[in-house]
């Protein structure tokens, strides 16, 4: 695909930029086009530039009603039929790590949000809710798709997946930086749900530079109360043991304003050097030495520091539960 032009129903030439650039236009000429677009036979429909053996490949015009909004969204079951310079171009989940769950653990809507079961039950306060180890049905799918639930490490996968950024673009050349990353990274958040919660609502990007982001991390665990879960996700810049026998992480950015602590238990640094090796033997190299990022999600207890004598009050004290 060239450029980023999408034909409407009656050959109307229409710009995918115009959702960033001109939202009003966007809107109205989708609006427009949306009963039509229903309506119409495949080839009429609106399109990108994507062609696969010689016919081209159709888009769905949608409506949001939570958002009163419309949108483009790639036909079912096609994504991986678009040019992988396209916008709407999804890898295919047989060659992906989508392949090794069973149907029902990642279940896309008409609309292009995603909902999952996760292996961590999602708390806003109190201790973490058990794993619901009920059986879900099988898979009709062939090969050796076995896992039931999505763990953290396939969370994160999807989250990058769903930003974007398993391929490369022209257009990311310069700008590929973990704060774009973690920018596009909460972006893919408000597509996609688990136990009917969005993930946006809980994730919390850690990112160099970025004050919005660490004024909403403190407005979430101020406003959930004393004690509650959320995901934290960043670029690890260090994991060193403390005095107390277990293992203090810094995210880059972290100490830019978010006024936060992040502590990892003993058992759980080590399950993660044992599952990451990669990652963990990154982290042990100096800095200057390393050759690759490591990027964490991590499902945290949060709470407000609040002894009225501490140097640290109005901070927060997060402790990794799991993570990947």
């Amino acid at each position: 695909m060239t450029g980023t032009i999408i034909i409407l129903p009656g050959g109307e030439r229409f710009q995918l930029e115009w959702r960033r650039t001109d939202p009003e236009r966007w809107e109205r000429r989708l609006k427009a086009k949306y009963d039509e677009s229903r309506s119409a036979e495949r080839s009429d429909k609106a399109r990108c530039l994507c062609q696969h053996r010689g016919a081209a490949l159709p888009l769905q015009i949608r409506y949001r009603a939570d958002s009163h909004s419309y949108h483009l969204a790639v036909w079912p079951n096609e994504g991986p039929l678009h040019e992988k310079t396209c916008p709407f171009y999804k890898p295919d989940p047989e060659k992906s790590g989508r392949a090794s769950y069973v149907n029902s653990v990642i279940r896309e809507g008409e609309d292009g949000d995603v909902a999952v079961t996760l292996s961590i039950g999602l708390r806003r306060k109190g201790p973490p809710r058990p794993v619901d180890d009920t059986p879900l049905p099988a898979s009709d799918r062939p090969g050796q798709a076995r896992q039931r639930r999505m763990t953290p490490l396939g969370l994160l996968h999807l989250l990058w997946e769903r930003a974007g950024l398993t391929e490369w673009r022209p257009q990311f050349a310069g700008h590929r930086t973990p704060t774009v990353a973690l920018g596009r990274i909460a972006s893919a958040g408000t597509r996609i749900r688990a136990q009917g919660r969005l993930i946006s609502d809980l994730l919390c990007p850690v990112a160099p530079g970025h004050e919005k982001f660490g004024r909403r991390l403190h407005a979430v665990v101020r406003t959930e109360g004393q004690e509650n879960h959320l995901f934290l996700i960043g670029f690890v810049e260090a994991l060193e043991p403390d005095p107390r026998g277990n293992f203090t992480m810094a995210l880059t950015g972290q100490r830019n304003g978010y006024r936060c602590f992040l502590t990892v238990p003993a058992a759980e640094r080590n399950r993660l050097a044992r599952s990451h090796q990669l990652a963990a033997a990154t982290l042990a190299l100096p800095e200057a030495a390393r050759q690759a990022h490591v990027v964490a999600l991590l499902y945290v207890t949060a709470r407000n520091i609040v002894a009225p004598n501490s140097r640290w009050k109005g901070w927060i004290q997060a402790e990794v539960r799991t993570g990947a």
